[in-house]
Protein backbone atom coordinates (compact mmCIF):
# COMPACT_ATOMS: atom_id res chain seq x y z
CA UNK A 1 0.00 0.00 0.00
CA UNK A 2 1.50 3.12 -0.82
CA UNK A 3 -0.62 6.18 0.98
CA UNK A 4 1.63 8.79 -0.59
CA UNK A 5 0.80 7.97 -4.10
CA UNK A 6 -2.87 6.67 -3.18
CA UNK A 7 -2.58 3.34 -4.60
CA UNK A 8 -1.37 -0.86 -4.35
CA UNK A 9 1.71 -2.03 -5.98
CA UNK A 10 2.28 -5.36 -6.90
CA UNK A 11 6.04 -6.74 -6.98
CA UNK A 12 7.18 -10.30 -7.65
CA UNK A 13 9.37 -11.81 -5.41
CA UNK A 14 12.35 -9.97 -6.83
CA UNK A 15 10.63 -7.00 -5.89
CA UNK A 16 10.10 -6.09 -9.40
CA UNK A 17 6.61 -3.58 -9.98
CA UNK A 18 4.43 -6.34 -11.91
CA UNK A 19 1.43 -3.80 -11.51
CA UNK A 20 -0.03 -0.10 -9.73
CA UNK A 21 -3.76 0.22 -9.67
CA UNK A 22 -5.39 3.12 -7.89
CA UNK A 23 -5.68 7.07 -7.44
CA UNK A 24 -7.25 9.51 -4.70
CA UNK A 25 -10.37 9.40 -4.53
CA UNK A 26 -13.68 7.91 -2.85
CA UNK A 27 -14.74 5.27 -5.32
CA UNK A 28 -13.63 2.16 -6.34
CA UNK A 29 -9.97 1.70 -6.64
CA UNK A 30 -9.23 4.99 -5.24
CA UNK A 31 -8.33 5.51 -2.03
CA UNK A 32 -8.33 8.79 0.46
CA UNK A 33 -6.19 9.13 3.34
CA UNK A 34 -5.95 12.15 5.58
CA UNK A 35 -3.43 12.20 7.10
CA UNK A 36 -0.82 9.55 5.40
CA UNK A 37 1.90 9.78 8.74
CA UNK A 38 -0.17 7.34 10.87
CA UNK A 39 0.19 4.58 9.29
CA UNK A 40 -3.41 4.70 7.86
CA UNK A 41 -3.37 2.51 4.80
CA UNK A 42 -4.00 -1.50 5.97
CA UNK A 43 -3.57 -3.93 3.26
CA UNK A 44 -4.35 -7.39 3.84
CA UNK A 45 -4.42 -10.27 1.29
CA UNK A 46 -6.42 -13.37 1.86
CA UNK A 47 -6.36 -17.27 1.20
CA UNK A 48 -7.20 -16.58 -2.50
CA UNK A 49 -4.21 -13.88 -2.84
CA UNK A 50 -7.53 -11.35 -2.70
CA UNK A 51 -6.49 -7.80 -1.63
CA UNK A 52 -8.02 -6.20 1.19
CA UNK A 53 -7.55 -2.29 1.86
CA UNK A 54 -8.63 -0.80 4.74
CA UNK A 55 -8.77 3.34 5.06
CA UNK A 56 -8.29 3.48 9.41
CA UNK A 57 -9.80 7.55 9.14
CA UNK A 58 -12.82 6.87 6.43
CA UNK A 59 -13.22 3.17 8.23
CA UNK A 60 -13.86 2.30 4.45
CA UNK A 61 -12.58 -1.42 3.36
CA UNK A 62 -12.30 -2.32 -0.30
CA UNK A 63 -12.17 -6.30 -1.90
CA UNK A 64 -9.80 -5.51 -4.46
CA UNK A 65 -9.34 -9.13 -7.25
CA UNK A 66 -5.87 -10.53 -6.78
CA UNK A 67 -4.88 -8.94 -10.19
CA UNK A 68 -6.03 -5.64 -9.32
CA UNK A 69 -8.03 -5.24 -11.93
CA UNK A 70 -11.80 -4.58 -10.38
CA UNK A 71 -13.34 -4.42 -6.24
CA UNK A 72 -15.09 -7.21 -5.35
CA UNK A 73 -16.60 -5.47 -2.43
CA UNK A 74 -16.47 -1.85 -1.04
CA UNK A 75 -18.38 -0.97 1.70
CA UNK A 76 -18.05 1.57 5.19
CA UNK A 77 -18.32 0.60 8.44
CA UNK A 78 -20.47 2.48 11.29
CA UNK A 79 -17.91 2.63 13.72
CA UNK A 80 -14.20 3.88 14.18
CA UNK A 81 -11.99 1.02 12.95
CA UNK A 82 -8.28 0.57 14.76
CA UNK A 83 -7.31 -2.46 12.38
CA UNK A 84 -8.80 -5.15 10.14
CA UNK A 85 -7.79 -8.81 9.98
CA UNK A 86 -9.00 -11.60 6.96
CA UNK A 87 -10.17 -14.82 8.77
CA UNK A 88 -11.38 -18.15 7.45
CA UNK A 89 -14.66 -18.55 5.17
CA UNK A 90 -14.48 -14.69 3.75
CA UNK A 91 -14.69 -13.11 7.01
CA UNK A 92 -13.25 -9.56 8.47
CA UNK A 93 -12.70 -8.94 11.85
CA UNK A 94 -12.50 -5.21 12.65
CA UNK A 95 -11.58 -3.80 15.91
CA UNK A 96 -13.68 -0.98 16.41
CA UNK A 97 -14.17 1.79 19.45
CA UNK A 98 -17.28 0.54 21.28
CA UNK A 99 -17.32 3.38 23.83
CA UNK A 100 -14.33 5.26 25.56
CA UNK A 101 -12.02 3.06 27.25
CA UNK A 102 -13.67 0.04 25.66
CA UNK A 103 -12.81 -1.70 22.22
CA UNK A 104 -14.58 -4.80 20.40
CA UNK A 105 -13.39 -7.00 17.66
CA UNK A 106 -16.96 -7.10 15.02
CA UNK A 107 -17.13 -9.99 12.88
CA UNK A 108 -18.71 -9.15 9.19
CA UNK A 109 -19.10 -11.59 6.42
CA UNK A 110 -17.14 -11.27 2.89
CA UNK A 111 -20.08 -8.70 2.06
CA UNK A 112 -19.32 -6.40 4.70
CA UNK A 113 -22.56 -7.43 6.88
CA UNK A 114 -22.33 -7.08 10.32
CA UNK A 115 -22.70 -11.00 12.41
CA UNK A 116 -21.34 -10.24 15.49
CA UNK A 117 -19.45 -8.85 18.53
CA UNK A 118 -16.82 -9.77 20.91
CA UNK A 119 -14.28 -8.89 23.20
CA UNK A 120 -16.19 -6.74 25.35
CA UNK A 121 -14.07 -6.78 28.31
CA UNK A 122 -10.64 -5.39 26.41
CA UNK A 123 -10.47 -2.01 28.36
CA UNK A 124 -8.05 0.89 27.02
CA UNK A 125 -6.89 4.13 28.87
CA UNK A 126 -4.14 5.48 27.10
CA UNK A 127 -3.45 9.46 28.31
CA UNK A 128 -6.06 12.28 27.53
CA UNK A 129 -4.03 13.86 25.01
CA UNK A 130 -3.30 10.45 23.10
CA UNK A 131 -4.19 10.70 18.81
CA UNK A 132 -7.31 8.48 18.48
CA UNK A 133 -6.44 7.60 15.09
CA UNK A 134 -3.53 5.70 16.18
CA UNK A 135 -4.49 2.14 16.22
CA UNK A 136 -3.55 1.02 19.69
CA UNK A 137 -5.48 -1.87 19.36
CA UNK A 138 -4.52 -4.47 16.80
CA UNK A 139 -5.47 -8.26 15.55
CA UNK A 140 -4.60 -10.83 13.44
CA UNK A 141 -5.61 -14.50 12.25
CA UNK A 142 -3.77 -17.70 11.43
CA UNK A 143 -4.52 -20.65 9.17
CA UNK A 144 -6.47 -22.24 11.62
CA UNK A 145 -8.93 -18.93 12.30
CA UNK A 146 -7.64 -18.40 16.07
CA UNK A 147 -7.56 -14.41 16.72
CA UNK A 148 -4.72 -12.61 18.11
CA UNK A 149 -5.75 -9.08 19.98
CA UNK A 150 -3.07 -7.22 21.33
CA UNK A 151 -3.04 -3.22 22.93
CA UNK A 152 -0.06 -1.59 21.72
CA UNK A 153 0.68 -0.38 25.34
CA UNK A 154 0.54 -3.49 27.38
CA UNK A 155 2.15 -6.60 26.95
CA UNK A 156 -1.20 -8.65 27.46
CA UNK A 157 -2.52 -11.04 24.90
CA UNK A 158 -5.63 -12.16 23.91
CA UNK A 159 -6.50 -15.63 21.74
CA UNK A 160 -10.41 -16.32 20.51
CA UNK A 161 -11.61 -18.64 17.91
CA UNK A 162 -13.02 -17.73 14.93
CA UNK A 163 -16.19 -17.55 16.72
CA UNK A 164 -15.12 -15.21 19.72
CA UNK A 165 -14.55 -17.62 22.19
CA UNK A 166 -12.03 -16.27 24.49
CA UNK A 167 -9.73 -19.39 24.46
CA UNK A 168 -6.56 -17.48 25.75
CA UNK A 169 -5.41 -14.65 28.04
CA UNK A 170 -1.90 -13.84 29.02
CA UNK A 171 0.54 -11.44 30.54
CA UNK A 172 4.15 -11.81 28.65
CA UNK A 173 6.62 -11.85 30.87
CA UNK A 174 8.90 -8.71 29.28
CA UNK A 175 11.62 -9.40 32.00
CA UNK A 176 11.55 -13.20 31.42
CA UNK A 177 11.40 -12.84 27.16
CA UNK A 178 13.33 -9.69 26.45
CA UNK A 179 16.86 -8.86 26.19
CA UNK A 180 16.86 -5.12 25.26
CA UNK A 181 17.74 -2.97 28.36
CA UNK A 182 15.76 0.16 27.42
CA UNK A 183 12.66 -1.81 26.52
CA UNK A 184 12.75 -3.50 30.25
CA UNK A 185 14.09 -0.42 31.89
CA UNK A 186 10.79 1.40 30.62
CA UNK A 187 8.45 -1.82 31.54
CA UNK A 188 9.91 -1.67 35.07
CA UNK A 189 8.90 2.04 35.66
CA UNK A 190 5.28 1.48 34.37
CA UNK A 191 4.21 -2.33 34.62
CA UNK A 192 0.87 -0.66 35.65
CA UNK A 193 -1.41 -1.15 32.19
CA UNK A 194 -3.29 1.93 33.34
CA UNK A 195 -0.57 4.45 33.32
CA UNK A 196 2.30 4.76 30.61
CA UNK A 197 5.22 7.01 29.81
CA UNK A 198 4.59 9.81 26.62
CA UNK A 199 7.51 11.98 25.76
CA UNK A 200 6.81 15.19 23.65
CA UNK A 201 7.23 15.60 19.85
CA UNK A 202 6.03 18.79 18.21
CA UNK A 203 3.51 20.07 19.57
CA UNK A 204 1.71 16.17 20.20
CA UNK A 205 2.70 13.31 22.47
CA UNK A 206 4.28 9.60 21.38
CA UNK A 207 3.74 6.70 23.14
CA UNK A 208 5.69 4.64 23.80
CA UNK A 209 4.41 1.28 22.66
CA UNK A 210 5.43 -2.03 23.88
CA UNK A 211 3.65 -3.73 20.92
CA UNK A 212 4.19 -1.94 17.44
CA UNK A 213 3.21 -4.74 15.13
CA UNK A 214 1.22 -8.41 15.15
CA UNK A 215 1.01 -11.08 12.14
CA UNK A 216 0.55 -14.55 11.95
CA UNK A 217 2.46 -17.37 9.85
CA UNK A 218 0.87 -20.90 9.77
CA UNK A 219 -0.47 -21.51 12.96
CA UNK A 220 1.60 -19.17 14.60
CA UNK A 221 1.57 -15.46 15.70
CA UNK A 222 4.69 -13.19 16.17
CA UNK A 223 4.69 -9.55 17.36
CA UNK A 224 7.17 -6.33 16.87
CA UNK A 225 8.35 -5.42 20.62
CA UNK A 226 9.38 -1.84 20.75
CA UNK A 227 12.97 -1.67 20.12
CA UNK A 228 12.75 -4.62 17.70
CA UNK A 229 12.31 -7.56 18.80
CA UNK A 230 9.83 -10.50 17.44
CA UNK A 231 7.92 -12.76 20.03
CA UNK A 232 7.02 -15.55 18.35
CA UNK A 233 3.59 -17.70 19.83
CA UNK A 234 1.88 -20.56 19.35
CA UNK A 235 -1.63 -20.64 18.89
CA UNK A 236 -1.82 -21.35 22.66
CA UNK A 237 0.13 -18.29 23.58
CA UNK A 238 3.18 -20.04 24.55
CA UNK A 239 6.65 -18.04 23.81
CA UNK A 240 8.94 -20.34 21.24
CA UNK A 241 11.29 -18.05 20.02
CA UNK A 242 13.01 -14.53 20.61
CA UNK A 243 14.27 -12.88 17.24
CA UNK A 244 16.71 -9.32 18.21
CA UNK A 245 16.68 -7.22 14.85
CA UNK A 246 19.44 -5.20 14.66
CA UNK A 247 17.55 -2.22 12.01
CA UNK A 248 19.58 0.29 13.35
CA UNK A 249 22.54 -1.41 11.37
CA UNK A 250 21.20 -1.06 8.26
CA UNK A 251 18.61 1.75 8.65
CA UNK A 252 20.62 4.35 10.90
CA UNK A 253 17.60 4.73 13.39
CA UNK A 254 15.12 1.85 14.99
CA UNK A 255 11.91 1.45 13.38
CA UNK A 256 8.65 2.96 14.18
CA UNK A 257 6.29 4.43 11.86
CA UNK A 258 5.38 3.85 8.51
CA UNK A 259 6.35 0.44 9.09
CA UNK A 260 4.75 -2.81 8.26
CA UNK A 261 5.70 -6.25 9.22
CA UNK A 262 4.78 -9.99 8.33
CA UNK A 263 6.23 -13.30 8.01
CA UNK A 264 6.18 -15.69 5.18
CA UNK A 265 8.78 -18.80 4.02
CA UNK A 266 10.05 -18.12 7.65
CA UNK A 267 11.32 -14.90 6.68
CA UNK A 268 10.89 -12.00 9.38
CA UNK A 269 9.89 -9.07 6.97
CA UNK A 270 10.04 -5.48 7.59
CA UNK A 271 8.92 -2.99 5.43
CA UNK A 272 9.58 0.77 6.35
CA UNK A 273 8.50 4.16 4.88
CA UNK A 274 11.22 4.53 3.02
CA UNK A 275 10.88 1.88 -0.01
CA UNK A 276 13.40 -0.58 1.94
CA UNK A 277 12.61 -3.79 2.55
CA UNK A 278 14.13 -5.76 5.52
CA UNK A 279 14.62 -9.81 5.60
CA UNK A 280 15.99 -11.82 8.59
CA UNK A 281 16.19 -14.93 8.50
CA UNK A 282 18.52 -15.67 11.44
CA UNK A 283 19.09 -13.49 14.18
CA UNK A 284 22.15 -11.65 13.63
CA UNK A 285 21.90 -11.31 9.42
CA UNK A 286 19.55 -9.62 6.74
CA UNK A 287 18.91 -9.18 3.62
CA UNK A 288 18.14 -5.46 2.48
CA UNK A 289 15.96 -4.63 -0.91
CA UNK A 290 15.09 -1.46 -2.21
CA UNK A 291 11.55 -0.61 -3.60
CA UNK A 292 11.51 0.74 -6.64
CA UNK A 293 7.46 2.00 -7.08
Amino acid sequence: MDTGQYCVLKFNEDLQLIKKAGRYGQGPLEFGFRNRARNEGHLKVDLNDNVCVFELENSRVQLIKNDLSAVMGNWCFQKFIYSIALGNEGRIYAMSINRPKQTLIDMYNSAGVYLSSFNDMFIVNPPSSYPITFNNSMIAVNCTGDILAVNRLTPIIRIFSGDGLLKIERQLDLEEISRNEELLKYYRKNPDIWEFETRPIGKSELVQFVVKQVCSHGDNFYLLLMFDEVVKLTKSGEVTDVYELDFDRYTGESSCFGLDFDVFENKIVLVTGNSMALLFQEKETAEMRMFSP
